[in-house]
């Protein structure tokens, strides 16, 4: 008969203890085997993110680089004349679009051919497609009387004027006009207003810009407050105009700050300048630009003329023309012989600039 030995008791508790032990060891990991496991994961996803960012560098790296070196520089312009603020006039590249070399040889080599022809004596053209800021100069040095240009001045004044006092638009004036202080016998005729009879100065704006309307300026002139004007040329970094100075004289790219200011709405309100706009888009001078892009081609625009004894006679026009969505600022500035000949000239110019830039785009 077999007899079985007994073990002492605290050796069958340390057999059950070791049993316990090795089987939760094949059953799951302990603590510290787990925080191993994930220190390890934390380590190769960081490492992969490494090599991903280093990967990346080399592949776009270069090109983004490039992309930078050749984004041009950029000329921001901002009104100087509050205490706090500098708010933006203009944003554009510092240097002409390489894009547009081809529509300025094109335009250059016709305003040579019209030199040589005895048309034109000389010939300017500031150029920019607003989309992009994408712009070009031809002769940007010549300064030209702009005369009428200038009522798109007043008008701005007019309605910084409105903004700060309500009702100003609807307000009745008294039509005094001196025809003998105003300049004599316009080439290009239009409607004008009546000495005598009242008119607001929604409707002395309205003559005053879409018919050209000498009288109704001399009238808003004489009802204006100078500082507004005053403000105006200074906020857009123009030249004042001098005390007792016969003329006033603007490059084409200089005047072109006045559409700038409208269609940027650097110096009226968003309302104020759509109505500016709205005023020019009535405009009753069918030349030039009329001529120069395709009929039904959306423009607002304002034209001027300047003659004087012995002097060549001068002829001009700026705005915005939109070709499909695209809106281009476009000034020609023109000095030459005869206003027939100069409204050909302005519609030739314009549409070399559209069949060299607009018309595809």
């Amino acid at each position: 008969m077999w007899l079985l030995k007994k073990e002492p008791l605290s050796v069958k508790i340390t057999h059950l203890e070791t049993q316990y032990i090795m089987q939760n060891r094949t059953s799951k990991p302990s603590q510290s085997s787990f925080f191993r496991r994930r220190n390890v994961a934390i380590i190769s996803f960081a490492i992969g993110i490494l090599i991903t960012t280093i990967s990346a560098y080399f592949y776009y790296g270069k090109s983004i680089e490039s992309a930078i070196k050749q984004t041009p520089p950029y000329e921001i312009k901002r009104l100087s004349t509050y205490k706090n603020i500098r708010p933006i006039i203009s944003v554009e590249p510092k240097d002409e679009s390489p894009n547009l070399k081809n529509t300025k040889a094109a335009v250059g080599s016709l305003i040579d051919s019209l030199k040589k022809e005895g048309i034109l004596k000389d010939a300017s053209i500031y150029f920019r497609k607003t989309s992009t800021s994408e712009w070009i100069s031809i002769n940007n040095t010549i300064r030209y009387h702009p005369a009428s240009l200038m009522k798109v001045a007043m008008m701005l004044a007019w309605l910084k004027s409105a903004e700060a006092v309500p009702g100003t638009l609807e307000k009745k004036l008294t039509a005094k006009i001196d025809d003998a202080k105003l300049p004599s016998n316009p080439y290009f005729k239009a409607p004008s207003i009546e000495d005598g009879k009242q008119y607001s100065v929604h409707d002395l704006i309205y003559h005053m810009i879409a018919h050209s309307d000498n009288r109704a300026t001399s009238v808003l002139e004489q009802n204006s407050d100078a500082r507004y004007a005053t403000m105006l040329l200074n906020q857009l970094g123009l030249p004042p105009v001098q005390a007792g100075a016969s003329s006033y004289m603007l490059t084409a790219s200089e005047y072109s700050m006045f559409i700038k200011a409208i269609y940027n709405s650097t110096f009226n309100s968003p309302e104020y300048s759509q109505y500016a706009s709205e005023m020019m888009e009535n405009s009753s001078f069918k030349e030039g630009f009329a001529k120069g892009f395709p009929a039904g081609t959306k423009i607002w625009h304002k034209f001027g003329e300047w003659s004087a004894i012995g002097s060549p006679d001068e002829l001009h026009q700026s705005g915005v023309v939109i070709i499909g969505n695209e809106p281009y600022i476009l000034t020609i500035m023109t000095r030459g012989k005869g206003f027939d000949n100069l409204t050909k000239v302005l519609a030739m110019l314009s549409n070399r600039v559209y069949t060299s830039a607009m018309k595809f785009s």
